[in-house]
């Protein structure tokens, strides 16, 4: 089957409005679509929507014949995390393969480079201690800055550009496009969400 890296199993789009909120996944809905083994992930609200909560959706998931990894962090630096950090969480939760962070985004955190470089690092030194992949995910918003504060990160901290994530990199298009295959050509990995509507990508 295929291999989904971005899924919200407990549902998200919260910044939306209520009426753009989306549900908890069923098992039926990944395995409909050929989908055998998936990454979860925290959207904008993680204060009902929890690590705990995810983790534990997954594991029923995994009963049920599916495969199931996370990622720590959510949409807002400094969310909870299950073992008091992110290293923790990477080191201690065999379902947790990285983290998850938000850039460009209006209505996020709007992190500095030091926040920023704190869990980024955390997470690769994790991966380097645990053998796991140390993936950095890294959600790009509809922000001017698009992807300027995760170059800014990659040259001054030394963290390898392989191991990012960008997601939603469509989002914005054609805007958020350019630096986003600069970022590929660089090594990184990019990810282009299916589900934007038209007025979603053109302005």
């Amino acid at each position: 089957g295929f291999l989904d890296q971005h899924v919200h199993i407990l549902g998200g789009n919260d910044f939306h409005g209520p009426n753009h909120r989306t549900f908890g996944m069923r098992f039926r809905n990944p395995v409909e679509n050929g989908v055998t083994t998936l990454v979860t992930v925290l959207g904008s609200e993680h204060d009902d929507r929890t690590l705990h909560g995810m983790i534990r959706r997954a594991q029923d998931f995994d009963r049920l014949g599916l495969t199931t990894y996370a990622y720590t962090g959510s949409f807002e630096l400094g969310a909870p995390t299950l073992t008091g950090s992110v290293y923790g969480d990477i080191v201690m939760v065999e379902k947790i393969l990285g983290l998850k962070i938000a850039i460009a985004a209006p209505t996020g955190s709007h992190p500095t480079y030091h926040e920023l470089a704190r869990p980024c690092g955390q997470a690769h030194r994790a991966g380097q201690n645990t053998g796991k992949a140390g993936v950095i995910h890294v959600h790009i918003g509809r922000g001017p800055d698009q992807l300027d504060s995760l170059f800014e990160l990659i040259e001054r901290s030394g963290i390898p550009i392989d191991k990012f994530v960008v997601t939603h990199v469509n989002q914005s298009a054609p805007n958020t496009l350019e630096p986003a295959i600069r970022f590929a050509r660089q090594g990184g990995t990019i990810d282009v969400t299916v589900r934007f509507t038209k007025p979603a990508i053109v302005k």
